[in-house]
């Protein structure tokens, strides 16, 4: 079964929202409710409204019955036992260090139990990647989903305090900022100052004239052909993959625009080196 990216973070977010069931008893949820209680990120609002769990009025949003209904069905099977966790955790941190010293890593029926059990416990939250790589639903596939060393690494892991990072709003940080590159012109002699911002869509080039475009660097590349200078071929493939880095990570601002300066030295290195004397 094919799940995107978005599909997965909703999987996500409806796992948020079973852990604060009150934010749904309150029925109006503001911005901040969402960022400061959930981590909501920038992408998440669109997300969830284009999933169906949250609708938009005003200023507000307010959980869709589909929301209410999934949260229900969660509540419904997470189990409430501290004795029994604790019982449940130590033979599982027990059990994977067994495996993982083994050097065989298939999973065993006995593993693959207790992290079923474990996860009604405690709802972990996973990477969107996995989910997608695993192509199932840790909530609705989960004897499946753990029959697999990585997932069970991922439990190991968020057992011991090292799981993802709920609270982490990642490229966030980095979203919406202007950077400044020098990029060289042949045709005129001098580097001129580009302003490069990486949005939800992908990157804003202002140069003159403000160009939006998409992430593997549109508006860049218009850019630059505009004003006849050559680029690297690889050029766009480069953009969109310092795009998904910049947003899957926690990269400062000061990161990315080492990143961007990068491939403006590679394209100034391309007009620099262009062939003299010859028409094209």
């Amino acid at each position: 079964m094919h799940i995107s990216k978005e599909e997965a973070r909703i999987h996500n977010l409806v796992n948020r929202f079973a852990k604060n069931k009150e934010l749904l008893n309150s029925g109006q949820l503001s911005k901040l409710d969402l960022t400061d209680k959930l981590f909501f990120r920038a992408e998440d609002f669109k997300i969830a409204i284009d999933g169906n769990i949250l609708k938009k009025e005003n200023d507000f949003f307010f959980p869709t019955d589909y929301l209410k209904d999934e949260v229900n069905r969660l509540l419904d099977n997470i189990i409430e036992d501290g004795q029994e966790l604790d019982f449940l955790k130590k033979e599982y941190l027990s059990k994977f260090e067994e495996l993982n010293e083994s050097g065989s890593y298939r999973p065993t029926k006995e593993l693959i139990d207790l992290a079923s059990k474990i996860h009604w416990h405690i709802l972990p939250e996973y990477e969107e990647y996995m989910i997608v790589n695993s192509e199932l639903y840790p909530n609705k596939d989960t004897q499946e989903y753990y029959n697999h060393f990585h997932t069970l690494e991922d439990l190991y892991k968020e057992l011991t305090e090292q799981g993802k990072k709920v609270e982490s709003k990642k490229g966030d940080i980095n979203l919406n900022k202007k950077i400044d590159i020098k990029i060289y012109s042949r045709r005129w002699g001098h580097h001129d100052t580009y302003s490069v911002e990486r949005t939800l869509e992908g990157w804003t080039v202002t140069f003159h004239q403000k160009k939006v475009g998409d992430k593997e660097g549109k508006a860049l590349i218009e850019t630059l052909e505009h004003d006849f200078i050559n680029y690297p071929h690889e050029l766009s493939v480069f953009m969109w993959h310092l795009w998904n880095k910049a947003d899957s990570n926690e990269v400062t601002v000061e990161e990315l625009e080492q990143d961007l300066n990068q491939i403006a030295n590679w394209i100034n290195v391309c007009e620099e080196n262009t062939p003299e004397g010859i028409e094209v």
